[in-house]
């Protein structure tokens, strides 16, 4: 990128950036991609890239009611975000009042999605409503090798989608997104039935997508992420209860909610779409408020699990910067999620319990971020005045976290009074028995095994033995709850290594992760590092043999949608290699069709795994292979 910069700074004698937005000006950006195709086709090498037209919603409503300053913020906003996000071979401008131009180097049809939601991921996670788009895409060279044919195919998308998604049209509505960012896809080969629906639901002012087939509606699920699925029983070709199976088969899609609108009423039928996995039922023809209801219902319940995953994955990262100050309980938090979890659901408590067990095992020591690391550290006893700046990390805790109680719901109680004693002598606030809640009290339990069987600054780990007897002590001095702690003692006889410290023949494992995206790279490290892995990383599949003379990795991650030479040949040409083909490689993609499984078993790698991950599974299903 530098040297054309170069030369055309030499050329025009100014810097081809706009201040407003810290965007390329249309010249440089047309000039660059200009060059590049010439010296590609010069080199008989085969190049591919988006052409990518945003445009900004609502953005000349702004400048009229609000002025232009209003308008002009919003394009430096939203010039930033862009900058921030696309990698450094991608370049963007502005070539009118609202409208942008991106391109995507080296992606391949279907693939211009995953870029364009990073854009709107990243405006999501600054809560900037005023800022919503519609896209249009171009790809070289199948919709054209001319510059301007590409431009006008892309804008004529951008158009043509968004004229679809309000005329009722059967296509896809492009990326036009709503306030509310909901996706919904309709599934019905009869057209009355598709528009009625759409009018049904249109003042929720979610996102409407259309298609008329089973198969359509498989690829629509890849290019698109969405929250339900209206789906129609009975069509031509593949049906509903088909298209229903293969989703909640696929790890990627089985969380989307699915609701079967069907004139299909019988047992027989309801039967068969129950173990299709249908989330609903409604029959034919629908009634406005229920329909809209259960929607609601729906989509609320697919949001509640999109935000389990995403504060699992902030709050491991806090929790992780909380053990990186004391060296002695690196794993500890992980160690005592698991097994509260698998203690409560030997206790069948409800799910909401267990997901407060998960998340306050994670959280439970969060607080000791503002506890001094000498004191953490402290090889001896800690006086009094010490004990008393380590007893608040409860309250510390609580306080961190109680902005997110409507998320973490029980677990704030946990994070709070998992050192309660159920006898009242205890910290912060002196609860006795049943008020002391299940949930803390099976944390309280489990805190201290692993706390005893773990090595500490003052003393060397206990056995599982002697820890069980201190156990049973305190449970006589009415302390701990006697149910919990036989519990307990029945998992650890039954499989305690289940349990316990990852075997030190897996500790600094080193583990190379391939992947073009750092966000994703960052939380694997993070997931990673958490488990006591060393991580190494590299961005393309070219840099791959170099990295492997210099690093001998145990175990590969291997992003499948790379740019350039994919994940996928990438496999191909290791496991070609006498010296690097016994390394275990996992697939890590965001598309999960059982094709892309086999493709990826057949390249040569031993397992798959899915984005988003799951933070709770990923470090362990790694550790397995290892």
């Amino acid at each position: 990128m530098e040297k054309y910069i170069s030369k055309y700074v030499d050329l025009l004698g100014f810097n081809p950036i706009e201040k407003l937005t810290g965007l390329f000006t249309p010249g440089f950006f047309f000039y660059y991609i200009d060059t590049i195709v010439k010296e590609f086709k010069q080199d008989s090498i085969d190049l591919n890239f988006i052409l990518t037209v945003v445009d900004l919603d609502s953005f000349n409503t702004i400048n009229e009611n609000e002025g232009y300053l209003a308008g002009d913020l919003i394009l430096k906003s939203f010039g930033e975000i862009i900058n921030d996000t696309i990698r450094e071979k991608d370049l963007a401008t502005r070539i009118s009042g609202n409208t942008f131009l991106i391109f995507f180097f080296n992606l391949k049809p279907g693939e211009e999605n995953i870029a364009i939601n990073r854009i709107r991921l990243r405006i999501s996670q600054e809560n900037n409503t005023r800022i919503s788009m519609g896209t249009g895409f171009a790809s070289f060279p199948q919709n054209g090798t001319n510059i301007n044919k590409l431009k006008q195919y892309a804008l004529t998308n951008l158009d043509y989608s968004r004229h679809s998604a309000y005329q009722g049209k059967d296509t896809e509505p492009g990326n036009w997104i709503s306030v509310e960012n909901i996706n919904v896809l309709i599934v019905d080969d009869n057209e009355k039935n598709r528009k009625l629906l759409k009018a049904m639901i249109a003042p929720l002012k979610y996102n409407i997508f259309l298609v008329d087939s089973g198969e359509s509606a498989l690829v629509m699920v890849r290019r698109h992420e969405f929250d339900l699925i209206l789906l129609d029983a009975m069509m031509p070709g593949m049906n509903g209860f088909e298209v229903c199976k293969k989703l909640k088969q696929s790890e990627e899609t089985w969380k989307i909610p699915i609701i079967m609108v069907t004139a299909l009423e019988d047992i027989e039928s309801k039967v068969k779409g129950i173990e299709a996995g249908v989330d609903d039922f409604i029959v034919k023809p629908p009634i406005r408020e229920e329909i809209i209801a259960r929607i609601k219902s729906l989509v609320k319940l697919r949001q509640i699990n999109r935000n389990y995953t995403s504060i699992e994955n902030v709050l491991l990262s806090l929790a992780n910067a909380v053990e990186a100050k004391d060296s002695y309980t690196q794993g500890h938090t992980e160690r005592v999620s698991i097994l509260a979890e698998q203690l409560g659901r030997s206790m069948k408590l409800p799910e909401k319990d267990i997901i407060a067990l998960r998340l306050g095992g994670i959280l439970h020591d969060v607080g000791k971020i503002g506890v001094p690391s000498e004191i953490l550290n402290k090889p001896g006893p800690l006086n009094s005045k010490e004990w008393k700046i380590m007893q608040s990390h409860t309250e510390l805790g609580y306080n961190i976290c109680l902005p997110l109680s409507k998320t973490l719901g029980g677990a704030l109680d946990i994070i709070r009074h998992h050192h309660e004693k159920l006898d009242g002598s205890s910290y912060p606030d002196g609860l006795t028995g049943d008020s002391i809640t299940i949930n803390s009290r099976i944390l309280s339990i489990v805190d201290i095994f692993d706390a005893l069987t773990s090595d500490r600054p003052y003393r060397k780990s206990m056995s599982v033995e002697k820890t069980i007897k201190i156990l049973k002590e305190s449970v006589e001095n009415n302390l701990l709850d006697k149910n919990i702690v036989d519990i307990l003692i029945n998992l650890i006889a039954n499989g305690s290594n289940k349990f316990r410290r990852k075997e030190d023949s897996l500790k600094n494992k080193k583990i190379l992760i391939v992947e073009d995206d750092p966000l994703n790279f960052k939380l694997m490290k993070t997931l990673l590092e958490f488990n006591s892995f060393k991580v190494e990383w590299i961005d393309t599949a070219e840099k791959l043999m170099n990295k492997m003379e210099d690093s001998h990795p145990d175990l590969i991650l291997m992003d499948i949608q790379l740019p350039g030479t994919d994940g996928l040949e990438a496999t191909r040409q290791l496991k070609k290699s006498d010296i690097y083909k016994d390394i275990p490689i996992i697939a890590v993609s965001a598309h999960a069709m059982e094709e892309n499984k086999i493709e990826a078993k057949s390249a040569g790698c031993i397992a798959y795994i899915t984005k988003p991950l799951d933070t709770r599974t990923f470090a362990n299903s790694i550790g397995k292979y290892l």
